[in-house]
Protein backbone atom coordinates (compact mmCIF):
# COMPACT_ATOMS: atom_id res chain seq x y z
CA UNK A 1 0.00 0.00 0.00
CA UNK A 2 1.38 3.25 -0.80
CA UNK A 3 1.52 5.66 2.08
CA UNK A 4 0.94 9.30 1.54
CA UNK A 5 -0.24 12.25 3.75
CA UNK A 6 -3.95 12.44 3.60
CA UNK A 7 -5.55 15.93 2.34
CA UNK A 8 -8.05 16.64 4.65
CA UNK A 9 -9.25 15.58 8.06
CA UNK A 10 -9.99 12.07 8.41
CA UNK A 11 -13.80 11.78 10.32
CA UNK A 12 -12.90 8.14 11.46
CA UNK A 13 -9.42 6.50 11.07
CA UNK A 14 -10.31 3.05 11.33
CA UNK A 15 -13.18 3.03 7.93
CA UNK A 16 -11.00 4.85 5.77
CA UNK A 17 -7.13 3.77 4.15
CA UNK A 18 -3.95 5.63 4.90
CA UNK A 19 -4.39 8.28 1.93
CA UNK A 20 -8.06 8.94 3.34
CA UNK A 21 -10.17 6.78 0.68
CA UNK A 22 -13.46 5.15 2.09
CA UNK A 23 -13.26 1.69 2.99
CA UNK A 24 -15.53 -0.54 0.30
CA UNK A 25 -17.02 -4.06 1.45
CA UNK A 26 -15.27 -7.10 -0.15
CA UNK A 27 -17.91 -7.59 -1.99
CA UNK A 28 -18.64 -4.28 -3.72
CA UNK A 29 -15.21 -4.33 -4.70
CA UNK A 30 -15.84 -6.95 -7.24
CA UNK A 31 -19.12 -6.36 -7.97
CA UNK A 32 -18.50 -2.87 -8.92
CA UNK A 33 -15.36 -3.30 -11.59
CA UNK A 34 -13.03 -1.48 -9.37
CA UNK A 35 -9.12 -1.21 -10.54
CA UNK A 36 -6.98 -4.10 -9.54
CA UNK A 37 -4.69 -1.08 -7.88
CA UNK A 38 -7.73 0.24 -5.46
CA UNK A 39 -8.51 -3.88 -4.99
CA UNK A 40 -5.02 -4.66 -3.72
CA UNK A 41 -4.63 -1.12 -1.44
CA UNK A 42 -8.39 -2.34 -0.15
CA UNK A 43 -7.85 -5.91 0.58
CA UNK A 44 -4.25 -5.30 2.17
CA UNK A 45 -6.08 -2.81 4.73
CA UNK A 46 -8.51 -5.59 5.40
CA UNK A 47 -5.62 -7.74 6.04
CA UNK A 48 -3.73 -5.01 8.14
CA UNK A 49 -6.44 -4.27 10.50
CA UNK A 50 -7.57 -8.13 10.99
CA UNK A 51 -4.13 -9.00 12.26
CA UNK A 52 -3.83 -5.86 14.41
CA UNK A 53 -6.90 -7.28 15.68
CA UNK A 54 -5.11 -10.89 16.78
CA UNK A 55 -2.43 -8.91 17.75
CA UNK A 56 -4.26 -7.37 20.12
CA UNK A 57 -5.61 -10.01 21.65
CA UNK A 58 -2.82 -12.29 21.91
CA UNK A 59 -0.63 -9.20 23.00
CA UNK A 60 1.87 -9.46 20.79
CA UNK A 61 3.72 -7.07 18.63
CA UNK A 62 1.72 -5.78 15.49
CA UNK A 63 2.41 -6.53 12.33
CA UNK A 64 2.00 -4.06 8.86
CA UNK A 65 1.73 -4.19 5.54
CA UNK A 66 2.31 -1.37 4.68
CA UNK A 67 4.88 0.82 3.84
CA UNK A 68 4.98 3.05 7.28
CA UNK A 69 8.96 4.11 6.87
CA UNK A 70 8.30 5.32 3.60
CA UNK A 71 5.19 8.23 5.47
CA UNK A 72 7.93 8.27 8.28
CA UNK A 73 10.70 9.20 5.97
CA UNK A 74 8.31 11.70 3.71
CA UNK A 75 7.33 13.32 7.02
CA UNK A 76 11.01 14.19 8.33
CA UNK A 77 11.39 15.23 4.75
CA UNK A 78 8.74 17.70 5.10
CA UNK A 79 9.69 18.81 8.46
CA UNK A 80 13.57 19.49 7.07
CA UNK A 81 11.85 22.00 4.52
CA UNK A 82 10.12 23.81 6.97
CA UNK A 83 12.59 24.26 9.29
CA UNK A 84 14.27 26.50 6.67
CA UNK A 85 11.17 28.27 6.04
CA UNK A 86 9.38 28.81 8.80
CA UNK A 87 12.69 28.33 11.39
CA UNK A 88 10.90 26.38 13.90
CA UNK A 89 8.46 23.69 13.81
CA UNK A 90 6.84 22.45 16.93
CA UNK A 91 5.51 19.65 17.39
CA UNK A 92 2.10 19.59 19.74
CA UNK A 93 0.70 17.15 22.24
CA UNK A 94 -2.76 17.87 21.81
CA UNK A 95 -5.74 16.97 20.07
CA UNK A 96 -6.04 18.88 16.87
CA UNK A 97 -9.16 21.64 18.43
CA UNK A 98 -11.38 21.21 15.04
CA UNK A 99 -11.18 17.27 15.35
CA UNK A 100 -14.96 16.67 14.39
CA UNK A 101 -14.88 13.54 17.82
CA UNK A 102 -14.56 16.27 20.13
CA UNK A 103 -16.09 19.18 22.08
CA UNK A 104 -15.10 22.45 20.72
CA UNK A 105 -16.89 24.46 23.55
CA UNK A 106 -14.60 22.02 26.08
CA UNK A 107 -12.01 24.28 27.86
CA UNK A 108 -9.67 22.22 27.16
CA UNK A 109 -9.82 22.59 23.51
CA UNK A 110 -10.21 25.95 23.49
CA UNK A 111 -7.08 26.61 25.40
CA UNK A 112 -5.73 24.71 22.60
CA UNK A 113 -7.42 26.81 19.60
CA UNK A 114 -6.18 29.85 21.62
CA UNK A 115 -2.29 28.86 21.94
CA UNK A 116 -2.26 27.98 18.59
CA UNK A 117 -3.75 31.27 17.37
CA UNK A 118 -2.10 33.39 19.19
CA UNK A 119 1.28 31.50 19.92
CA UNK A 120 2.02 28.90 17.35
CA UNK A 121 0.74 30.43 14.67
CA UNK A 122 3.76 31.34 12.71
CA UNK A 123 5.68 28.21 13.02
CA UNK A 124 4.58 24.83 11.24
CA UNK A 125 2.74 22.50 13.62
CA UNK A 126 2.47 18.81 14.14
CA UNK A 127 -0.10 17.68 16.44
CA UNK A 128 -0.09 13.89 17.95
CA UNK A 129 -2.65 13.04 19.95
CA UNK A 130 -3.71 9.35 20.56
CA UNK A 131 -7.24 8.95 20.52
CA UNK A 132 -9.70 7.93 23.40
CA UNK A 133 -12.69 7.46 21.44
CA UNK A 134 -11.68 4.37 19.20
CA UNK A 135 -8.73 2.72 18.94
CA UNK A 136 -6.27 3.56 16.21
CA UNK A 137 -4.97 0.19 14.66
CA UNK A 138 -2.27 2.26 12.41
CA UNK A 139 -0.81 5.70 12.35
CA UNK A 140 -3.11 8.07 10.86
CA UNK A 141 -1.56 11.48 9.43
CA UNK A 142 -3.84 14.10 7.99
CA UNK A 143 -3.02 17.50 6.34
CA UNK A 144 -5.01 19.99 8.04
CA UNK A 145 -3.49 22.91 6.34
CA UNK A 146 -0.10 24.05 4.54
CA UNK A 147 0.79 24.70 8.32
CA UNK A 148 -0.76 21.80 10.38
CA UNK A 149 -0.55 17.99 10.09
CA UNK A 150 -2.58 15.86 12.40
CA UNK A 151 -0.97 12.69 13.34
CA UNK A 152 -3.09 10.00 15.20
CA UNK A 153 -1.51 6.72 17.33
CA UNK A 154 -1.81 4.41 19.42
CA UNK A 155 0.77 4.15 21.88
CA UNK A 156 0.05 0.34 22.54
CA UNK A 157 2.02 -0.57 19.13
CA UNK A 158 6.10 -0.43 19.14
CA UNK A 159 5.93 0.77 15.64
CA UNK A 160 3.57 3.96 16.37
CA UNK A 161 5.75 4.66 19.77
CA UNK A 162 8.81 4.82 17.50
CA UNK A 163 7.11 7.27 14.40
CA UNK A 164 5.88 9.33 16.75
CA UNK A 165 9.31 9.65 19.04
CA UNK A 166 11.59 10.01 15.76
CA UNK A 167 9.24 13.06 14.56
CA UNK A 168 8.88 14.64 17.67
CA UNK A 169 12.73 14.72 18.12
CA UNK A 170 13.11 15.79 14.49
CA UNK A 171 10.70 19.14 15.16
CA UNK A 172 12.90 20.24 18.03
CA UNK A 173 10.32 21.80 19.90
CA UNK A 174 6.97 19.84 22.17
CA UNK A 175 4.72 22.05 23.22
CA UNK A 176 2.51 19.52 25.24
CA UNK A 177 -1.06 20.41 26.48
CA UNK A 178 -1.39 18.83 29.86
CA UNK A 179 0.75 16.19 31.75
CA UNK A 180 -2.06 13.99 30.81
CA UNK A 181 -0.95 13.65 27.13
CA UNK A 182 2.05 11.41 28.41
CA UNK A 183 -0.11 8.82 29.77
CA UNK A 184 -0.57 5.39 27.95
CA UNK A 185 -4.31 5.41 27.32
CA UNK A 186 -4.30 1.38 27.71
CA UNK A 187 -2.21 -0.09 30.91
CA UNK A 188 0.23 2.90 31.71
CA UNK A 189 1.17 0.49 34.37
CA UNK A 190 3.70 -0.71 31.14
CA UNK A 191 6.05 1.35 30.95
CA UNK A 192 7.31 0.61 27.34
CA UNK A 193 4.39 2.54 26.15
CA UNK A 194 5.41 5.62 27.44
CA UNK A 195 6.83 7.78 24.82
CA UNK A 196 10.36 8.53 25.14
CA UNK A 197 10.35 12.30 24.79
CA UNK A 198 13.08 13.76 27.02
CA UNK A 199 16.41 12.52 25.62
CA UNK A 200 18.44 14.73 23.78
CA UNK A 201 18.38 18.72 23.22
CA UNK A 202 14.97 19.27 22.34
CA UNK A 203 12.99 22.11 24.00
CA UNK A 204 10.01 20.87 25.84
CA UNK A 205 7.49 23.43 26.94
CA UNK A 206 4.42 21.99 29.87
CA UNK A 207 1.20 24.11 29.62
CA UNK A 208 -0.01 23.19 32.38
CA UNK A 209 -3.42 23.97 32.36
CA UNK A 210 -4.47 22.76 36.14
CA UNK A 211 -3.51 20.82 39.41
CA UNK A 212 -3.91 17.61 37.02
CA UNK A 213 -2.79 15.30 40.18
CA UNK A 214 -5.29 16.92 42.42
CA UNK A 215 -7.92 16.30 39.78
CA UNK A 216 -7.31 12.77 38.94
CA UNK A 217 -8.00 12.02 42.73
CA UNK A 218 -10.91 13.97 43.17
CA UNK A 219 -12.25 11.91 40.32
CA UNK A 220 -11.68 8.81 42.95
CA UNK A 221 -8.76 6.68 40.88
CA UNK A 222 -5.82 6.48 43.10
CA UNK A 223 -4.14 4.52 40.14
CA UNK A 224 -4.92 7.12 38.03
CA UNK A 225 -3.54 9.73 39.96
CA UNK A 226 -0.39 7.55 39.89
CA UNK A 227 0.62 7.91 36.64
CA UNK A 228 -0.47 11.75 36.28
CA UNK A 229 2.09 12.07 39.02
CA UNK A 230 4.69 10.57 37.31
CA UNK A 231 4.42 12.70 33.87
CA UNK A 232 4.38 15.66 36.01
CA UNK A 233 7.47 14.78 37.59
CA UNK A 234 8.61 13.65 34.18
CA UNK A 235 7.80 17.61 32.99
CA UNK A 236 9.06 19.22 36.15
CA UNK A 237 12.63 17.07 35.69
CA UNK A 238 12.93 18.26 31.47
CA UNK A 239 10.56 21.23 30.33
CA UNK A 240 12.58 23.96 28.95
CA UNK A 241 9.54 26.09 30.21
CA UNK A 242 6.16 25.72 32.28
CA UNK A 243 3.21 27.97 31.21
CA UNK A 244 0.53 28.77 33.90
CA UNK A 245 -2.67 29.95 33.98
CA UNK A 246 -2.62 31.86 36.93
CA UNK A 247 0.00 33.58 39.50
CA UNK A 248 -1.49 30.93 42.08
CA UNK A 249 -0.40 28.45 39.77
CA UNK A 250 2.92 29.48 39.33
CA UNK A 251 3.16 30.03 43.42
CA UNK A 252 1.34 26.75 44.10
CA UNK A 253 4.34 24.61 41.46
CA UNK A 254 6.90 26.68 42.56
CA UNK A 255 6.01 25.32 45.92
CA UNK A 256 6.06 21.88 45.02
CA UNK A 257 9.24 21.75 42.54
CA UNK A 258 11.17 24.11 44.42
CA UNK A 259 14.28 22.06 43.88
CA UNK A 260 13.78 22.50 40.17
CA UNK A 261 15.08 25.60 37.69
CA UNK A 262 12.00 25.89 35.99
CA UNK A 263 11.34 29.05 33.32
CA UNK A 264 7.53 30.11 34.25
CA UNK A 265 5.76 31.61 32.24
CA UNK A 266 2.12 33.37 32.95
CA UNK A 267 -0.16 33.36 30.12
CA UNK A 268 -4.25 33.24 31.26
CA UNK A 269 -7.18 31.90 29.32
CA UNK A 270 -8.98 33.51 27.33
CA UNK A 271 -12.06 32.58 25.61
CA UNK A 272 -11.88 32.66 21.60
CA UNK A 273 -11.43 36.14 21.11
CA UNK A 274 -8.74 37.72 23.50
CA UNK A 275 -10.12 41.27 22.68
CA UNK A 276 -13.43 41.07 21.93
CA UNK A 277 -16.08 41.78 24.74
CA UNK A 278 -19.42 40.53 23.53
CA UNK A 279 -22.71 42.43 23.40
CA UNK A 280 -23.81 45.12 26.19
CA UNK A 281 -23.83 45.15 29.98
CA UNK A 282 -27.10 46.58 29.51
CA UNK A 283 -30.27 43.96 29.89
CA UNK A 284 -33.39 45.04 28.89
CA UNK A 285 -35.66 42.19 29.91
CA UNK A 286 -36.75 42.25 33.33
CA UNK A 287 -37.27 38.80 33.96
CA UNK A 288 -33.82 37.77 35.49
CA UNK A 289 -32.01 34.84 33.12
CA UNK A 290 -28.78 33.07 34.86
CA UNK A 291 -27.33 30.46 32.95
CA UNK A 292 -24.70 27.65 33.35
CA UNK A 293 -22.64 26.42 30.72
CA UNK A 294 -20.01 23.51 31.36
CA UNK A 295 -19.37 20.15 32.87
CA UNK A 296 -20.30 18.19 35.24
CA UNK A 297 -17.25 17.01 37.05
CA UNK A 298 -17.80 16.84 40.80
CA UNK A 299 -15.78 20.21 41.46
CA UNK A 300 -18.58 21.60 39.44
CA UNK A 301 -21.36 21.40 42.40
CA UNK A 302 -24.05 20.37 40.00
CA UNK A 303 -26.09 18.97 42.95
CA UNK A 304 -25.58 22.39 44.59
CA UNK A 305 -26.63 24.24 41.68
CA UNK A 306 -29.93 22.35 41.60
CA UNK A 307 -30.61 22.96 45.21
CA UNK A 308 -29.76 26.91 44.63
CA UNK A 309 -32.35 27.03 41.69
CA UNK A 310 -34.73 24.97 43.69
CA UNK A 311 -34.40 27.74 46.41
CA UNK A 312 -35.33 30.84 43.96
CA UNK A 313 -36.93 28.64 41.10
CA UNK A 314 -39.24 31.76 40.45
CA UNK A 315 -36.89 34.15 40.35
CA UNK A 316 -35.18 33.71 37.17
CA UNK A 317 -35.46 31.55 34.06
CA UNK A 318 -32.57 29.34 34.18
CA UNK A 319 -30.73 27.94 31.27
CA UNK A 320 -28.59 24.88 32.01
CA UNK A 321 -26.24 23.77 29.07
CA UNK A 322 -24.45 20.64 30.33
CA UNK A 323 -22.46 18.06 28.82
CA UNK A 324 -24.49 15.18 30.71
CA UNK A 325 -28.46 16.70 30.91
CA UNK A 326 -29.80 13.36 32.03
CA UNK A 327 -27.10 13.34 34.97
CA UNK A 328 -28.97 16.84 36.62
CA UNK A 329 -32.55 15.71 35.03
CA UNK A 330 -32.04 12.98 37.46
CA UNK A 331 -31.42 15.25 40.59
CA UNK A 332 -35.35 16.34 40.28
CA UNK A 333 -36.51 12.27 41.28
CA UNK A 334 -38.57 12.32 38.19
CA UNK A 335 -40.58 15.09 38.86
CA UNK A 336 -41.35 17.10 35.93
CA UNK A 337 -39.14 20.42 35.20
CA UNK A 338 -40.45 23.78 35.94
CA UNK A 339 -41.40 25.66 32.74
CA UNK A 340 -38.56 28.16 33.47
CA UNK A 341 -35.42 25.76 33.21
CA UNK A 342 -34.39 24.91 30.28
CA UNK A 343 -31.85 21.86 30.78
CA UNK A 344 -30.30 20.62 27.61
CA UNK A 345 -26.41 20.00 25.73
CA UNK A 346 -27.09 23.59 23.78
CA UNK A 347 -25.17 24.28 20.75
CA UNK A 348 -22.26 27.02 20.66
CA UNK A 349 -24.66 29.54 19.06
CA UNK A 350 -27.49 28.58 21.67
CA UNK A 351 -24.74 29.51 24.33
CA UNK A 352 -23.98 32.63 22.82
CA UNK A 353 -27.24 34.22 22.11
CA UNK A 354 -28.35 33.07 26.19
CA UNK A 355 -25.14 34.88 27.18
CA UNK A 356 -25.94 38.11 25.72
CA UNK A 357 -29.25 38.25 28.04
CA UNK A 358 -27.85 36.75 31.11
CA UNK A 359 -27.61 38.53 33.88
CA UNK A 360 -25.75 35.89 36.00
CA UNK A 361 -24.23 32.64 35.89
CA UNK A 362 -23.16 29.84 38.07
CA UNK A 363 -19.98 28.84 38.53
CA UNK A 364 -20.09 27.22 42.16
CA UNK A 365 -16.47 26.09 43.15
CA UNK A 366 -15.18 24.63 46.53
CA UNK A 367 -12.33 25.95 48.50
CA UNK A 368 -9.40 23.37 47.47
CA UNK A 369 -6.07 23.39 45.23
CA UNK A 370 -7.81 22.54 42.08
CA UNK A 371 -9.61 26.11 42.06
CA UNK A 372 -7.42 27.87 43.83
CA UNK A 373 -4.88 27.72 40.65
CA UNK A 374 -7.75 27.51 38.23
CA UNK A 375 -8.71 29.96 35.65
CA UNK A 376 -12.13 28.80 34.14
CA UNK A 377 -12.82 29.29 30.89
CA UNK A 378 -16.73 29.81 32.07
CA UNK A 379 -15.44 32.61 33.88
CA UNK A 380 -13.95 34.58 31.67
CA UNK A 381 -16.99 34.01 29.10
CA UNK A 382 -19.54 35.61 31.67
CA UNK A 383 -16.86 38.60 32.12
CA UNK A 384 -17.22 39.25 28.52
CA UNK A 385 -20.60 38.67 28.19
CA UNK A 386 -21.32 41.16 31.13
CA UNK A 387 -22.77 38.54 33.17
CA UNK A 388 -22.41 38.57 36.71
CA UNK A 389 -21.03 35.61 38.37
CA UNK A 390 -22.21 33.04 41.02
CA UNK A 391 -19.92 31.92 43.29
CA UNK A 392 -19.47 29.55 46.42
CA UNK A 393 -16.20 30.02 46.67
CA UNK A 394 -14.21 33.42 45.78
CA UNK A 395 -10.63 32.93 45.70
CA UNK A 396 -10.68 30.77 42.15
CA UNK A 397 -6.92 31.85 40.49
CA UNK A 398 -6.55 35.24 41.19
CA UNK A 399 -9.71 36.44 40.79
CA UNK A 400 -10.04 37.89 44.52
CA UNK A 401 -6.52 39.67 43.92
CA UNK A 402 -7.55 41.25 41.19
CA UNK A 403 -11.09 42.46 43.07
CA UNK A 404 -13.68 40.40 41.09
CA UNK A 405 -17.04 41.12 41.77
CA UNK A 406 -19.77 38.48 41.87
CA UNK A 407 -22.90 37.62 43.78
CA UNK A 408 -22.10 34.84 46.61
CA UNK A 409 -24.40 31.89 46.42
CA UNK A 410 -25.59 32.28 49.82
CA UNK A 411 -26.96 35.71 49.03
CA UNK A 412 -29.02 34.56 45.93
CA UNK A 413 -30.38 31.91 48.21
CA UNK A 414 -31.77 34.35 50.59
CA UNK A 415 -33.06 36.50 47.79
CA UNK A 416 -30.30 38.87 48.07
CA UNK A 417 -30.26 40.33 44.50
CA UNK A 418 -28.53 43.21 43.02
CA UNK A 419 -30.40 46.35 41.53
CA UNK A 420 -29.78 46.11 37.80
CA UNK A 421 -28.06 49.55 38.43
CA UNK A 422 -25.83 47.94 40.60
CA UNK A 423 -25.37 44.72 38.46
CA UNK A 424 -24.17 46.83 35.58
CA UNK A 425 -21.19 48.58 37.55
CA UNK A 426 -20.28 45.11 38.52
CA UNK A 427 -20.09 43.86 35.38
CA UNK A 428 -18.62 46.99 34.09
CA UNK A 429 -15.74 46.82 36.63
CA UNK A 430 -15.02 43.01 35.47
CA UNK A 431 -14.56 43.97 32.25
CA UNK A 432 -12.22 46.49 32.90
CA UNK A 433 -10.24 43.84 35.03
CA UNK A 434 -10.17 41.70 31.95
CA UNK A 435 -9.01 43.91 29.90
CA UNK A 436 -6.19 45.09 31.94
CA UNK A 437 -5.18 41.94 32.28
CA UNK A 438 -5.27 40.93 28.53
CA UNK A 439 -3.52 43.74 27.64
CA UNK A 440 -0.69 43.99 30.26
CA UNK A 441 0.24 40.28 30.18
CA UNK A 442 3.34 39.18 27.81
CA UNK A 443 2.60 35.54 27.34
CA UNK A 444 2.77 34.93 24.15
CA UNK A 445 5.88 36.82 23.63
CA UNK A 446 7.72 34.85 26.09
CA UNK A 447 6.53 31.58 24.94
CA UNK A 448 8.15 32.82 21.15
CA UNK A 449 11.18 34.15 22.37
CA UNK A 450 11.59 30.63 24.45
CA UNK A 451 11.24 28.84 21.35
CA UNK A 452 13.39 31.19 19.02
CA UNK A 453 16.34 31.09 21.89
CA UNK A 454 15.91 27.02 22.09
CA UNK A 455 16.43 27.14 18.49
CA UNK A 456 19.08 29.60 18.27
CA UNK A 457 20.90 27.51 21.18
CA UNK A 458 20.63 24.06 19.00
Amino acid sequence: MKNRLHSGLTVNPNSTLHDGTAEVFIKNLFKHRYSMSVIKDQIIFKINRYLSKITEKWGRLSFSLSLSKNLLNELISTIRVKKQLHSAVVAVLAPWFEDTTLDIRDGYLMRIKNIDTSVLCNYFRIYFYECQYYKVNRIIVDVISDDVIYVRYNSKYRKQRSFVEKLIAECGVCYTHSVLRMIPFEKPAKEYRWLDLFQGTICHILDAHGAAVEESLMLDNDDVGIWVKKAEEMYFSSATGVVVVTLSMKKYFMNKYYDRNINYILYPIFSDNNTKFNGSNNRKSNVLTIVYAGGCQPWQNISYMKEAIESQINLADYYIYITNPSMFIDLWENTDLPENLLVKAGSVQEVNEVYQKAHYGFLLRDENIINQVACPTKLIEYIQSGIIPILKYDDIGDSKCMGLRYLPVEDFIQGKIPTERERFMMSKTNQRILFDRIHKQSGPSEIKNLIQTSIDRY
